[in-house]
């Protein structure tokens, strides 16, 4: 099975305590907001060679050259907590680490969350990704070379960034609950990262719900597993538009020409656990339509949601295999051309959670219009090539669904 590489931040290894600065207590305005950037840096610590310098209400921030990375971490926690800043870098591997555990001797994934500052878009973890939970969508008419606005928001296990005002990347996650801010600097050869307009406010009001939506409906067992393919026959399902369907040694398999084609399910679901193995040429576009209301002649992204398989284009592709299409990005390269793969869909009214072989690769909270009951779509292998430059297949086995409506 490929393995994913969705950690190019450094390690940092730690060999002696962060060095501490003349501290203060911050005091927050009357709306609640801290400001984090003050001349003396007192509210902050560093970890690792750095160089940081506040002028004219300006951060700069450099390791050290032919050093290790380093952090600049904030003296006091904040567990939940909206953070707002403009940013400009210059280099890869600069990121905001939050929920930070600066006690442990080595910086990695397990010490905290960290959130890309990283403009490639061609990257894994473009800005406002949070890495390994999280791959943010890649908005147009950023330009790197000048100011940016984020903003992360971690309000229990509720995740949040936002890159200029727009929502960029959500998700559920409770592997962290408490910890500090830091900002992380790789050793670029002197190069500079640069952030203004720091500033933080506690959240008091949490989210009602916190375990999270896989664990329940992974654990809930007053529900039975329902199998939507029996292995023999196409029973339960009816084609739709230009695709043929058969059963080949008790899998179904699709192929839809160049105009598209589905196998929808008779019966309609909204509330649901589904989980299925499927096997895909990688010049293929394929994936799984939910939701689609029952009484639509088609199947599109503005009345069901697709939850894609195609990853032809590269990490550049918008929505990868194991996104919610046009809503929120999965990483590239989370599936074996050579094998059967496992795709899990969690759908609990407006929150959709998809998983690809053991791995979450994408989360979101659809539009109103998206929480209705709806049919489960199997989308035919389109040809996205010209006709002599390949055959175009989808394979399907072991469809389940656990229903909670």
């Amino acid at each position: 099975m490929n393995q994913i590489l969705i950690v190019p931040f450094c390690l940092l290894v730690f060999f002696g305590c962060a060095k501490q600065k003349t501290t203060e207590e911050p005091v927050a305005d009357a709306d609640g907001w801290i400001s984090l950037l003050t001349e003396d840096l007192s509210q902050w610590s560093e970890i690792g060679e750095i160089e940081a310098a506040v002028q004219n209400g300006v951060l700069s921030l450099s390791a050290v050259e032919n050093h290790q990375s380093a952090l600049l971490v904030s003296n006091t926690g904040f567990d939940n907590f909206r953070l707002e800043f403009d940013f400009m870098v210059d280099q890869p591997g600069t990121g905001v680490v939050f929920r930070f555990n600066d006690k442990v001797k080595t910086f990695t994934q397990n010490a905290g969350y960290v959130v890309s500052t990283d403009f490639n878009s061609d990257q894994q973890n473009p800005a406002g990704t949070v890495i390994a939970t999280a791959r943010a969508t890649v908005l147009e008419d950023i330009d790197p070379e000048q100011w940016n606005t984020m903003a992360i928001e971690a309000n229990g296990t509720r995740l949040t960034t936002y890159l200029n005002d727009q929502l960029v990347a959500v998700a559920n996650d409770d592997r962290f609950s408490t910890g500090k801010i830091a900002l992380q600097v790789p050793d670029t050869s002197g190069k500079t990262a640069k952030f203004r307009n720091m500033r933080v406010r506690q959240l008091i009001t949490l989210p009602v719900v916190t375990e999270l939506v896989e664990d329940r409906f992974r654990s809930d067992s007053s529900r039975a597993w329902q199998s939507m393919f029996d292995g023999k026959s196409l029973d339960g399902w009816k084609p739709l538009g230009d695709g043929s369907w058969k059963v080949e040694d008790g899998s179904i398999h699709g192929y839809s020409g160049v105009e598209g084609g589905f196998l929808v399910s008779d019966n309609a679901y909204k509330n649901f656990y589904l989980k299925t193995k499927f096997r895909i040429l990688k010049e293929d576009n394929s994936g799984i339509f939910i939701r689609k209301s029952p009484d639509s002649t088609a199947v599109t992204i503005t009345d069901a949601i697709e939850c894609n398989i195609y990853d032809h284009n590269g990490p550049a592709h918008a929505y990868s295999t194991g996104s919610i299409a046009t809503h929120a990005r999965a990483w590239y390269g989370m599936i074996d051309y050579s094998d059967w793969n496992e795709m899990e869909i969690f759908a609990e009214d407006d929150h959709i959670v998809m998983f690809v072989n053991g791995t979450k690769s994408s989360e979101s909270y659809l539009p109103p219009k998206f929480a209705k009951a709806g049919n489960i779509c199997l989308q035919g292998g389109i040809k996205v090539f010209a006709p002599d430059k390949g055959p175009s297949d989808i394979f399907f086995k072991e469809v389940m669904i656990k229903s909670f409506d």
